[in-house]
């Protein structure tokens, strides 16, 4: 008969899925390992125990992804995909007043074609958040598309640093922001970026991580 996984046990394997999603999305950073081939660090599946220090190194230098509020954990554990379906939620989010005052049915229907239904559904329920725009944006732009998805980064990176993350582990997502605003609203960026995280971004069934 198979023994129940108690609490205490499921916690522990909670914390190391977000300590491991967190070391694999990460990237070596500048002034971090660097030194470490890139080759040795896409086999780190393959090898736990070198994964296992090269978490050490990191969590020693600066903090433990696994001891951040639930939904930072939630977020960071996300497949790749999932997340970049939330940076773009966050991203629609934050500029959705440059819509303009009023966003009929057709240009809900385009916006949804452009970053896709999940996200455009989430920023929707999220809209009161989004701070005034100074001009309206033509979201049908590629130009625009990648200002909103580098934002949506952004807001991540400002989000989770006020949670107490390091900025070591975000390397990666902050390389994602080259094509974003020169500045964000901070506030409003956190209280977005907060309510993003708290969505129960779900797998859909036979997809991969």
């Amino acid at each position: 008969m198979t023994r129940a996984i108690r609490h205490g046990e499921l916690t522990m394997l909670k914390d190391a899925e977000i300590r491991r999603a967190a070391l694999l999305g990460a990237g070596c950073g500048t002034g971090w390992l660097a030194d470490i081939d890139a080759d040795l660090l896409s086999r780190l599946d393959a090898t736990p125990r070198l994964q296992s220090r090269l978490f050490e190194v990191r969590a020693d230098l600066g903090s433990d992804p696994a001891c951040l509020p639930d939904e930072a954990g939630r977020l960071i554990a996300l497949s790749p995909r999932l997340q970049r379906e939330a940076a773009l939620s966050a991203g629609l989010t934050y500029h959705f007043s440059a819509a303009g005052p009023v966003v009929d049915r057709r240009e809900i229907a385009a916006l949804g074609v452009i970053f896709g239904e999940g996200a455009l559904m989430v920023a929707l329920g999220l809209a009161h958040l989004s701070p005034p725009a100074s001009a309206l944006l033509r979201f049908e732009d590629e130009a625009v598309r990648r200002l909103v998805e580098a934002d949506g980064w952004a807001i991540f990176c400002l989000w989770l640093a006020d949670c107490g993350l390091s900025p070591r582990w975000l390397h990666a997502w902050e390389s994602r922001q080259g094509e974003g605003s020169i500045s964000l609203i901070r506030s409003a960026a956190i209280a977005i970026g907060a309510a993003v995280a708290t969505v129960r971004w779900e797998h859909p069934v036979g997809a991969e991580r």
